[in-house]
């Protein structure tokens, strides 16, 4: 199935304000007020597509993220999400 146009946007704008971040921690909300996107939206694209290429700690009700690696391409993140995909159907 083919990624809509706005998913994979979304995927770079959320990678973009976590290399802006430079390993500081960032809660979900704050990302949402500063993508001017749902903070759901956010949630669901990160489970989705940067689980292995995150931390996060919860504390309360709020999940902060931080990146593992700094340098990190969106060219990996669906290409991780492509070959998990394609473990599954096997």
């Amino acid at each position: 199935m083919e990624m809509y146009a706005t998913t994979k946007d979304n995927i770079i704008k959320i990678l973009y304000v976590l290399k802006e971040a430079k390993g500081s921690p960032l809660y979900i909300s704050y990302m949402a007020r500063h993508l001017k996107l749902h903070r759901f939206t956010i949630s669901r694209l990160i489970n989705l597509y940067f689980k292995d290429f995150i931390d996060d700690q919860t504390v309360g009700n709020m999940r902060f993220i931080t990146l593992k690696d700094p340098t990190l391409t969106l060219e990996q993140i669906l290409k991780t999400k492509e070959l998990r995909k394609q473990l599954r159907d096997i």
